[in-house]
């Protein structure tokens, strides 16, 4: 869409006027896809400033609680309402590359959208008119609009609104960065750019070589994957198809894994590769830096002295992907010369000349001498090169099973994932600290929905799913709404071959299992 998939548009959350957020909760997440510490005072000074916090979620959220405005809404039609709001503000006023996505938003209008959201029509055009009115606004969605069935369509359209509005590469809107070391850059200079490939066996899309994970499985069972390589992951607890995925785990030909933990997915491992402590070995956030809300550059050095016998992540790594080039022949040869250039330049010196030619010009020795970090400025706009190609065929083109949908009856309940704030995916669950006091791995449900299923608060229920039943305590909470049962994500410990003592006698369990 912008050129190259490294190119991500991060909201300007402290110049912004107006912040709508959809599906995300970045008071106790901190930013997905935004590097953003202390939301909660960046959220709290929009607001002190006159500025709009409107928080779009199933579940009255950390975020949601601190909003001017909190609408629930049915799980899955983000899209939805987002069509409907950027119907409106097109029929008022159409930038001509937007054109082809204005003829194809006419089946959503407000009242069409109104039912299977679950915010009536009054609501959605005012919330349009209110955004489009806004000096600097923003739009932003994360997990809770990506993770569902319409997605990408969804993640598209956020974009498409913030782009109809004013509101894209500009001030107080979606913002490109201008990292010091600028990957997106680089590819473009290589002219390495991301593309769609040929679908897998299954018949899904394959994009800049990334294959979606909800294939893993069957590929798997298939045959068609018989290695696998897992870094710092825990896909059996963390992937849909849980129990499907565990048990195909076992039928790998081999699976290398780099991790510390003995995990429910890396206890399949033929090989497991620890990293140095962490505190060991030195740090520069590529990704984190790069996503930050302005540029900034920061690295740490190590803390601790590191073991002189163990190898670093990056000899592990590239000793690994050479070994396995190795076996590919000829073809591999171009790969091979530049892992085994990557190889003997090591870490240090790459980070070093990746400063040097980025857009700062700065260098490890620089960075080094501030160790708090480097502010690099405000993000600025007219980052982008040339217009954002919005109207992409293969997103258009899903826009009819979006508008099909409309006439869906909404389903008696639907399952929602949650964040807490003493987890992080599954690892923390490990930690006596973060898992100490009361159970977090219970079913929040809506007091009318428990009601009449004749549930009460602190009894253990069942979810059932195509992949199978879990059991969890139920919470009666009006924090979500009703139609929603809300269970955290990373639990479902306490198995056979996992050697994670703490989580094991916290086990919880995994929703993925049940899906």
């Amino acid at each position: 869409m912008f050129g190259h998939q490294f190119l991500l548009p991060v909201p300007d959350v402290d110049r912004t006027d107006f912040f709508l957020i959809f599906g995300a909760n970045p008071v106790v997440s901190q930013g997905s896809a935004m590097t953003a510490p202390g939301m909660k005072s960046r959220l709290k000074a929009l607001r002190a400033r006159g500025g709009r916090l409107v928080v779009v979620d199933p579940r009255r959220t950390e975020t949601a609680a601190l909003a001017d405005t909190h609408l629930f809404i049915r799980p899955g039609t983000d899209g939805l309402l987002v069509a409907a709001m950027l119907r409106r503000v097109l029929d008022r006023e159409c930038p001509t590359d937007l054109a082809p996505l204005k003829a194809a938003l006419a089946p959503f209008t407000a009242e069409a959208v109104a039912r299977p959201t679950g915010v009536d029509a009054a609501t959605i055009n005012a919330l349009a008119d209110d955004f489009a009115a806004a000096e600097h606004a923003v739009a932003y969605g994360r997990m809770g609009v990506s993770v569902v069935e319409f997605g990408t369509t969804t993640t598209w359209l956020i974009e498409a609104l913030n782009h109809a509005t004013g509101n894209l590469d500009a001030i107080g809107g979606a913002m490109f960065g201008r990292p010091a070391v600028d990957l997106a850059g680089f590819a473009r200079y290589s002219g390495q750019q991301g593309g769609f490939g040929p679908e897998t066996e299954a018949g899904l899309p394959v994009f800049a070589g990334e294959r979606p994970v909800s294939g893993l499985a069957g590929a798997i069972e298939s045959g068609a994957l018989r290695g696998f390589v897992t870094q710092a992951g825990n896909p059996v607890l963390s992937l849909p198809g849980g129990r499907r995925l565990d048990a195909a785990f076992k039928k790998l030909e081999y699976f290398v894994a780099f991790d510390p933990r003995i995990n429910e997915t890396t206890r399949h491992a033929h090989l497991i590769l620890p990293p140095p402590r962490p505190l060991a070995r030195d740090w520069y956030g590529l990704i984190f830096n790069a996503l930050a809300l302005r540029d900034v550059a920061r690295y740490n050095p190590p803390v601790i002295e590191p073991d002189a016998h163990r190898p670093d992540c990056f000899e592990l790594l590239t000793g690994v992907t050479l070994a396995a080039l190795r076996h590919r022949g000829a073809s591999a040869l171009p790969a091979r010369a530049a892992v085994a250039t990557a190889r003997r330049l090591g870490p240090r010196r790459m980070l070093d000349l990746l400063l040097r030619l980025g857009p700062h010009r700065l260098s490890l020795t620089k960075l080094a001498a501030a160790p708090r970090g480097l502010d690099l400025g405000a993000r600025t706009a007219g980052r982008l090169r040339k217009p954002p190609a919005m109207c992409h065929p293969r997103l258009m083109a899903d826009l009819d099973r979006l508008a099909a949908s409309l006439a869906a009856e909404p389903p008696p309940l639907v399952l929602i994932g949650r964040r807490t704030l003493r987890s992080m995916n599954s690892w923390l669950n490990d930690s006596p600290r973060m898992v100490k006091g009361k159970n977090r791995c219970t079913a929040r449900m809506h007091p009318t929905d428990a009601t009449a299923r004749g549930l009460t608060d602190g009894q253990t229920i069942a979810i059932t799913g195509d992949g199978g039943r879990i059991e969890v305590p139920l919470e009666v909470s009006d924090e979500v709404m009703p139609g929603v049962v809300s269970v955290p994500h990373g639990w479902g410990h306490g198995r056979a071959g996992t050697r994670q003592p703490v989580a094991s006698a916290h086990p919880g369990a995994s929703y993925n299992d049940a899906i």
